[in-house]
């Protein structure tokens, strides 16, 4: 990853980006089926001792929350994160400077603005969400 690569993302992860994590999290961290899925193994402890407040499947909620925490999350879960985020970084990073970088920051109008470009993003971005997702790529759901 070269050094503008590695300064988005750093930029990215510290905006609180958590939100895009959120669809790669989303189903395990929800309470749905996924006990081999790696996120909810890296990060089910973390989920159940910073968050257990938050109603499973309010995602706005678990990102706000995981955001808030982002330091106390447990290596493993700090680990799997920015590996998701540099694997993102790599599949859509041009797209999201491309169509989103004014969203910069706000991770649900860069939710949104990739879902508003989803058919001008690269292949390469279009089938990482597409794996990270639930197969759901054209969902409307946040």
């Amino acid at each position: 990853m070269n050094t503008r690569n590695k300064k988005w993302l750093a930029t990215t992860l510290a905006a609180g980006v958590f939100a895009v994590v959120g669809w790669i999290l989303a189903a395990p961290l929800s309470g749905q089926p996924g006990p081999n899925n790696p996120g909810q193994q890296a990060c089910r402890a973390d989920v159940e001792r910073l968050c257990s407040n938050v109603e499973r499947g309010d995602r706005p909620a678990m990102h706000a929350c995981l955001r808030e925490h982002r330091e106390e999350l447990s290596e493993p879960c700090r680990n799997f994160i920015t590996q998701r985020m540099e694997q993102f970084q790599n599949a859509c990073g041009n797209d999201m400077r491309q169509f989103c970088s004014e969203h910069r920051g706000n991770p649900q109008a860069m939710r949104q603005c990739m879902r508003e470009h989803r058919d001008q993003l690269s292949q390469g971005c279009r089938n990482h969400l597409q794996q990270n997702r639930g197969n759901r790529p054209n969902s409307n759901q946040n």
